[in-house]
């Protein structure tokens, strides 16, 4: 298996950014687990045989961490503990026990697990949780949580989502972090939700479970384990919930996806190529969605899928731009790197709501291909970076240099809330572009704007361009 099969080029590129991140990575059997540090540190397990991660992370699954993972055990920085684990096998019960004595001073949570699940009645714990909630309470049920049966995770999840405010008002008498208990509260609550669908055994708890509008995404992020019950939940959820419970399985049956595709739940199929890319390719080729074969292509970075769906673009773009995730400039690079090459195409990616996407050779090689000046002049924002002007400008000057020069010579406040940088640029540009004796008018016009500041008249000097003052008037000499 490949990773670009199973996840998009932008996750992997976050991904290999990202390896340095990796605080370990260990393989058991057939999958990695590691720590990874992002917004906060989360926990990442990656299957193998078919590359797909879970973490802890808010993206939940096929994440740039599971990337990270992968490539650091491709890497060879990753612990291999299948041989550590036959040697344990090997071991007796006397030396075992060493071992994990010898290890307790480093790792005191496995004693204390084991001392709080020993020494707890649970059913009092919980009643004393709700009765009179504290940090240190949602501390130790953190520790213990797995333990705990379904109805006591109930109870204990119905209490923080009922009294939320005051749950956070006493998680920051406790804990003394404004900036945190969100998190810490948001972190507990997933591994209760967590364990309460790892408890759903019969038809009664997975009813009761529905009717929770928070519990809906962890069924969904928990199919696999809940697939007896798909009747009952597919009644329950919506339909573009039920087919976000479907794509989560870990071999979804293609013709019920393609039974349970509506208008409005096919945006859902059009996001997978972003983090299953494998399953994506699979639903693509069965249903035979051109859009969906085109945005596969685009996280492939298959020429020939692209141009072979090239048509699908206006479809999806700009009223469902986000479903590309900014994979603009991707498709461009493509068409650079295959030397592709036309007027309708370019005109369609170089809109002014895509500018933002590109770098300067994405505009450049895009407005080389069109001859249509009011197209190009239109495209023009002076209050944008003057870098992504001067591209459309040296276009336009290409195409008609008369009446770009009574254009710009036209444009009024050019200078104006700029920072000095751009200031730099632009006078730099139009002296090239209309002599010293524009460039003197133009500072002499906009006099105030370089009374203050010394910066930006220290660096035009380092271009030639002299501004002082001599017995408070201005003076400009180019040289």
């Amino acid at each position: 298996m490949k990773l670009n099969n199973v996840y998009g080029s932008q996750i992997i590129e976050r991904g290999e950014r990202y390896t340095h991140n990796v605080n370990y990575c260990i393989k058991i059997g057939g999958f990695l687990y590691s720590e990874v540090e992002g917004t906060s540190t989360y926990k990442t397990k990656v299957d193998l045989k078919s590359l797909h991660g879970d973490c802890s992370c808010p993206y939940g699954t096929n994440c740039k961490h599971a990337v990270a993972t992968l490539l650091v055990h491709e890497e060879g920085d990753s612990i291999n503990a299948d041989k550590f684990i036959e040697h344990l096998n090997s071991l007796s019960k006397r030396e075992l026990v060493k071992i994990i004595v010898d290890n307790l001073h480093n790792n005191p949570d496995i004693a204390l697990s084991f001392d709080l699940k020993k020494s707890t009645n649970f059913e009092s714990f919980v009643n004393d949780f709700i009765d009179d909630f504290s940090y240190s309470k949602m501390n130790k049920a953190e520790k213990i949580a797995s333990s705990f049966t379904f109805d006591q995770l109930m109870r204990m999840l119905n209490y923080l989502f009922e009294n939320e405010d005051d749950v956070f008002d006493k998680i920051y008498e406790d804990y003394y972090d404004s900036y945190d208990e969100g998190d810490v509260l948001y972190d507990f609550e997933s591994k209760l939700k967590e364990e309460l669908v790892n408890n759903i055994t019969n038809e009664k708890e997975i009813k009761q479970a529905l009717k929770i509008g928070a519990l809906h995404d962890d069924i969904i992020y928990g199919s696999q384990k809940l697939i007896k019950f798909k009747e009952i939940i597919k009644s329950a959820f919506s339909k573009e919930q039920f087919m976000n419970f479907l794509l989560n399985l870990e071999n979804p049956d293609l013709n019920e996806i393609q039974q349970a595709i509506t208008k409005n739940n096919i945006n859902s199929i059009y996001y997978l190529p972003s983090h299953k890319m494998e399953l994506a390719e699979k639903i693509a080729k069965h249903i035979k969605d051109k859009k969906l074969l085109f945005i596969v292509a685009v996280y492939k970075d298959d020429f020939k899928g692209i141009i072979d769906n090239l048509q699908e673009f206006t479809g999806i773009v700009p009223d469902n731009y986000h479903i590309l995730d900014r994979k603009l400039s991707d498709i461009v690079d493509v068409f650079i790197e295959h030397n592709f090459k036309d007027k309708k195409t370019a005109k369609k990616f170089l809109q002014n709501d895509f500018l933002e996407n590109y770098n300067e050779k994405h505009i450049r090689f895009l407005a080389k291909q069109i001859d249509d000046y009011k197209f190009i002049k239109q495209l023009i924002d002076f209050k944008e970076e003057f870098s992504q002007n001067k591209i459309l400008l040296e276009r336009l000057f290409e195409l008609d240099k008369n009446t770009t020069n009574n254009f710009l010579k036209n444009v009024k406040n050019l200078l104006e809330d700029k920072h000095w940088t751009e200031m730099v640029d632009i006078l730099s540009y139009f002296r090239q572009k209309f002599g010293d004796d524009y460039i003197i008018k133009t500072i002499q016009k906009n006099e105030k704007l370089f009374r203050t500041s010394s910066t930006l008249k220290s660096n035009l000097k380092k271009r030639g361009i002299h501004i002082g003052y001599i017995k408070g008037n201005l003076e400009v000499q180019i040289i």
